[in-house]
């Protein structure tokens, strides 16, 4: 991409002062549901922990337990 036509592009993103509703709605979407896989994936690894491994971590087996069994929502 030329300099002039990335000064362009530059220029058109810093003169827009919100994002149209849509995209707002879509951006917020996309991070709700990223939040909620990561903890859905965070939950389901702590329930796989060995006793070990949560004694590393400073987590009792009953605490873990609770954790792991949260849906993903909450």
């Amino acid at each position: 991409m030329s300099s002039a036509l990335q000064s362009a592009h530059i220029a058109l993103l810093t003169e827009q002062k919100r994002l149209p509703i849509a995209a707002h709605v879509f951006i917020k979407t996309a991070v709700l549901v990223t939040k909620w896989d990561q903890r859905r994936k965070t939950r389901k690894a702590l329930g796989a922990l060995t006793q070990e491994q949560l004694s590393d971590i400073g987590i009792d087996q009953h605490t873990a337990q609770q954790e792991s069994r949260k849906p993903f929502w909450c």
